[in-house]
């Protein structure tokens, strides 16, 4: 850990900087999402968001294979997130990922997450580095009021820097478990911290979210932020209704 302190405290020193020069001192928070490639819109969210493609899913693209696991149901890779206008925009998005210096993206994003009250990270997508872990823990260091919720199946990632995630008091990073119905275990919770499972009828002592209900329900009609809820360990979420028929077919759950 006291490796990434050190990179993490680099970064924040080099993004102090940047965001103090003249270039980024007068630069508005529409032009910082434009730089980043903008941001998503998803319409359960009380927030804004940031999407990348299912394809580049490191643990996600392999775990598509696999009978019975929730991404061999991505619905990162049907309906409007297949939509080539959608796909382009996530596209774009990972393009300016892996060109801009680091510093730069970071100081960007700063800037056009600045004033927003809550925020999620990869309605579509997940993790694609250490980097971009410590990337994302740099942007919640210069805003401590917008609390930040990272779903990911990165679990080695989670499970090696979850101590350094955990100094972060508006950082809930939440670890999904792979497989439908997949009962989280106490061993799940000290490994990973948060936690969730996607289920049909096996949701155990998860908190069931209620955005999912019904097809109108959503974050702010319901009132609920337990997402970004670090004294929730572990949130149970309904496989959604137009995967659900299909899913029990072909799995037979």
């Amino acid at each position: 850990m006291s490796e990434f302190n050190h990179i993490l405290s680099a970064r924040i020193d080099a993004t102090k900087r940047l965001l103090s020069s003249t270039c980024f001192v007068c630069k508005t928070k529409k032009q910082a999402q434009t730089e980043i490639g903008a941001l998503s819109v998803t319409s359960k969210m009380p927030c804004k968001s940031y999407s990348l493609p299912s394809r580049y899913c490191n643990t996600g693209s392999k775990l598509q294979t696999v009978d019975g696991s929730i991404c061999q149901f991505c619905y990162g890779l049907s309906g409007r997130y297949a939509m080539l206008g959608t796909d382009n925009a996530m596209q774009r998005r990972y393009d300016i990922r892996q060109l801009m210096p680091a510093t730069e993206w970071i100081a960007n994003f700063v800037k056009a997450v600045t004033n927003e009250n809550w925020f999620r990270w990869f309605d579509n997508g997940d993790l694609q580095s250490e980097s971009m872990l410590l990337d994302i823990l740099t942007v919640a260091h210069f805003l401590p009021s917008t609390r930040f919720w990272i779903p990911t199946k990165e679990y080695r990632i989670a499970r090696q820097h979850k101590a350094l995630v955990d100094t972060f008091d508006n950082v809930a990073l939440r670890v999904s478990m792979p497989m439908i119905n997949q009962i989280v275990k106490p061993s799940d919770t000290k490994r990973f911290g948060l936690t969730s499972t996607a289920f049909t009828d096996k949701p155990g002592l998860a908190f069931i979210c209620p955005a999912y209900n019904s097809v109108e329900a959503t974050c702010d009609s319901t009132g609920c932020r337990a997402c970004w809820n670090k004294s929730v360990d572990t949130i149970g979420y309904p496989v959604h209704t137009r995967q659900k028929e299909k899913l029990l077919e072909v799995v037979g759950l």
